[in-house]
């Protein structure tokens, strides 16, 4: 009905008892669209195909400092 969200409570690491978005980091030869499949599955067991994902947004977060805590967040629906 376009009015819902999907969330998951966090089980370990950073965040820990948080609810937070389904998802992770791409394996190697994985699209954006594969992974975010994979960790759907992985996750919370929810089968989904690309043609039913469409990305509406994407965030880049930047640590000072420490580059390689830098991150590019893609948000599908």
């Amino acid at each position: 009905d376009g009015n819902r969200l999907c969330l998951a409570m966090k089980k370990k690491g950073f965040g820990v008892g948080k609810w937070n978005g389904v998802g992770g980091k791409v394996e190697d030869k994985e699209t954006i669209k594969e992974a975010a499949i994979r960790e759907l599955k992985e996750e919370i067991g929810v089968d989904a195909h690309q043609n039913h994902l469409e990305e509406v947004g994407n965030i880049k977060f930047y640590f000072n400092g420490k580059p390689d805590w830098n991150q590019h967040m893609h948000s599908f629906s």
